[in-house]
Order: C-alpha cells, then structure tokens, then sequence
C-alpha cells in the first residue's frame, strides 16, 4: 500500500489465509524482552481460549533468529511483542525484530512516543498500544488483527508513519542506519555509550579486544562516522530529538 500523502510503501501485513484464524483454537505466539512478564502473561491468555507459543527476546544473544525460528515451527496466526523502548539503538532492535516476520504483529511498549510507534508500524506491525492495555482488550485485538481486520485506522497509521519520517530526515538517515547495526555491533554501540573500554567490553562479551575492535569498526564504517565519540554523540542527541518529537514546521 502506498501513502498517498508520502508516496512511502507502508508495510501493512496481510494474514495468510493457511495460518489458523478460527478464534475457537487462536495459535499465538508471544514474544518478551522480559521473561518473567512474558511468563504471566502467557499464561494469563492461555487460560482463556488462547494456543500460546513463548519466546523470550534476547537480541545481544541471537535472540531475534531463535525469535523467527520459533514462529516458523508454530504458524501462529498473530504475534505479540511485549517490549520496552528506551533508546535509539531498541527502537531499531525491535523495528527489525518485527521486519524479520511476515506475519502480523501487535506490539505493546512503554513507549508513548508517535515517532516510535510509527517506526514499527512502517516495519510492518499491525498495531502499537500501551504496555498498561488490559488482558481482555489485548485478547480482543488478537483475534481481530488475526482475522486480517484494519483495527489501525489508516488515517491514524499513516499519521504516525509521517512522524517516523519526518524524524528520520532530521537526523539525515542515521536512524535507517541503526537499523543496518547487527546485533551484536547494537550491544557494543550500547557499551560505547556507557563509557566502556575495550577491554571492559571484550570481558563483557566473552570475546578479545581485537574482535571488539573490529565491531568498533564496524559499527563506525555503518553510521558513516568516525570515531566512538561522535558515535555516542550522534546517538545521544538522536534520542534527545525523538523524545522531543518531530519538528513541527513554523
């Protein structure tokens, strides 16, 4: 679909017609960066009329590829993500946890941010609510999103896409290279802007200092940067523009 506004491809996904949309015998999967809530909730839905696939979300550790695995084995007819955005470097994560599947997503976050829910809803997610949603309206939009309904009206979704957008040109692409960041090169990124050394980060990472080194390469050679400083610096001030919001033009 294209915004007619944008002219940008938006990434509404369709159900497949083969994933089990009976609402009777519902197969979810519902991954979070939090084992614990996860666990509660998972088994808050599935005492209801719920089939609850789990996964717990670890990106620094390879969890996005056993994220996709997971769905891939189950078939699930709607995924929930249950995460928090706290940064940049997240946001980006996440955008690309939600691109890596192609089934329909519904996220729930912390974040209130329309900049960041219109990043996931540009990655493909369905819908983007508050982590605080109730069980029964969250089990509400699972069935309606698995059953290929727009519960996102397009106007308010394209909306907050605009925003996404228009926070990207302020920041001249740096937050689409984020996204280009490997997981591993996010957690050094992350350990970058914690003031870390290499030694400090190679003993947290299980891996030499030359090999952290060369993730320090890598991530500069990805954001088009030159030193760990301007890195940190970019990234700081790129998160203290998307808690500011977009710029509104006068």
């Amino acid at each position: 679909m294209t915004d007619k506004h944008t002219g940008a491809q938006v990434g509404v996904r369709v159900p497949d017609p083969r994933r089990e949309t009976d609402v009777s015998v519902l197969r979810m999967m519902l991954v979070s960066d939090q084992a614990l809530v996860g666990e509660a909730v998972g088994a808050a839905l599935a005492s209801r009329r719920l089939v609850v696939g789990q996964a717990t979300w670890a990106p620094a550790d390879g969890g996005s590829q056993a994220v996709e695995h997971k769905l891939a084995e189950l078939q699930p007819g709607v995924a929930l993500l249950i995460c928090e955005i706290g940064d940049s470097v997240r946001l980006a994560e996440v955008a690309a946890l939600v691109r890596g599947w192609a089934g329909p997503w519904v996220v729930l976050t912390g974040s209130d941010l329309a900049s960041d829910h219109g990043a996931l809803l540009e990655a493909g997610a369905c819908l983007v609510c508050p982590n605080a949603t109730g069980l029964e309206e969250v089990e509400m939009l699972l069935e309606r999103v698995a059953r290929g309904e727009q519960v996102l009206p397009a106007e308010e979704r394209f909306g907050l896409i605009r925003q996404w957008q228009s926070f990207k040109d302020d920041e001249a692409g740096l937050p689409t290279r984020l996204e280009q960041l490997s997981a591993r090169q996010r957690e050094v990124l992350g350990l970058m802007r914690r003031g870390r050394s290499a030694r400090t980060m190679a003993h947290h990472l299980g891996v030499s200092e030359s090999t952290v080194r060369s993730h320090v390469r890598a991530v500069l050679w990805k954001l088009d940067l030159r030193s760990q400083l301007a890195a940190v610096a970019a990234v700081q001030a790129l998160d203290d523009l998307r808690a500011a919001g977009p710029r509104r033009e006068s």
